[in-house]
């Protein structure tokens, strides 16, 4: 197989509805069935699917099934895609960050990338990210201004 296929079939396995939370995981289901992402510090053994901060990229697992990084900001998402994460997961706190998240999709995105909020921003901003080609968009309570 040739490298370049090798990322286009790692993306079209992420699931488009996804559920959970940054925190404990995500979940969802793909055409072989029932997926997970866990954070860093739980992922475990190999062929996991682990979803980290940028400043843990250091810390990934050669042996991990994908690497999925969370980003906040717009420098983080070229970083997302320079460092050659699998997925990039942008955790939106607030109006600004869903925004830069909107004009990034508007540029087009190298990876999947997943928007994480919390339900009133899904509310007011999912349709958008999935019209601008969004992955897929996470409902997350956890995250807020108290929550971060």
């Amino acid at each position: 197989m040739l490298p370049a296929n090798g990322a286009l079939l790692r993306s079209l396995s992420v699931p488009r509805r996804l559920y959970g939370s940054l925190k404990t995981g995500l979940y969802g289901e793909n055409s072989m069935g029932a997926y997970r992402v866990l954070p860093l510090g739980s992922a475990g053994g190999s062929g996991a699917n682990v979803l980290m901060e940028a400043a843990q990229w250091q810390d990934r697992s050669e042996h991990a099934g994908s690497v999925w990084m969370m980003v906040q900001a717009r420098e983080q998402w070229r970083q997302a895609q320079e460092k050659g994460a699998d997925v990039a997961v942008w955790r939106v706190c607030d109006d600004v960050q869903a925004q830069e998240a909107a004009e990034a999709l508007r540029q087009g995105v190298s990876v999947p990338l997943v928007l994480a909020a919390n339900g009133q921003t899904v509310a007011r901003y999912g349709k958008l990210w999935l019209g601008l080609g969004a992955h897929a968009v996470v409902r997350d309570e956890t995250i807020g201004k108290n929550h971060e």
